[in-house]
């Protein structure tokens, strides 16, 4: 989603890049526009996600997922192809939360919703990083992870607050289940399409 029907998602977005910059002393830069092609602190956030944990991870992420989908889609393909390994190291810390995170906590309940979005974001979009996610078996992985969460559905999730038995902000959007369905699928296409092409490469 672009354009004035963003505005609303953009400015939280500015606010949380505020606050970003603000704890890591991250130098100024231009003002954020609707139409810009660049966003400079991306490529620190990526760089911070690889050490956090817990709710700093959750924050993280969902910042990333924010900026991914709501601001400029082809600044974080940029920014996450231009990492060491075109980014997988990236998607394995997804991969390793997930895999750790059989089920939610109460201090992070959107966890795994938030890596869900952003690996439904790599797939359709990074084909460099899924590249080498096929070369490095990463996509069994992936699978596997999604696989497991699809058994283990959690009422925390229809949360973004939890404080202590209730949730206190209802989640929106589209419903956990659905989000994990759409990645299986992407993935099962993806994965068909790429081995079908070296396939043919072979063949030729």
């Amino acid at each position: 989603m672009h354009g004035q029907g963003n505005e609303g998602g953009c400015s939280w977005v500015r606010r949380c890049w505020q606050r970003t910059k603000e704890k890591w002393s991250i130098p100024e830069e231009r003002p954020l526009t609707d139409g810009q092609d660049s966003f400079p602190v991306l490529g620190v956030v990526l760089g911070h996600i690889m050490a956090a944990e817990g709710k700093q991870l959750e924050s993280l992420l969902g910042l990333t997922s924010e900026v991914s989908d709501v601001v400029i889609r082809e600044t974080f393909v940029h920014e996450l192809e231009s990492q060491k390994n075109n980014g997988v190291e990236l998607v394995q810390k997804l991969l390793n939360t997930l895999n750790s995170s059989k089920k939610p906590n109460p201090e992070y309940p959107r966890m795994r919703r938030v890596i869900v979005r952003i690996v439904i974001t790599i797939i359709e979009s990074c084909h460099r990083t899924v590249q080498k996610m096929m070369e490095e078996g990463m996509m069994e992985g992936l699978m596997e992870a999604l696989i497991k969460m699809e058994r283990t559905p959690s009422k925390l999730e229809k949360y973004r607050v939890f404080y202590g038995n209730i949730g206190v902000i209802l989640e929106s959007g589209i419903p956990m289940s659905d989000l994990v369905a759409r990645a299986k699928a992407l993935i099962r296409r993806t994965t068909t399409q790429i081995v079908g092409a070296h396939q043919m490469g072979d063949d030729a």
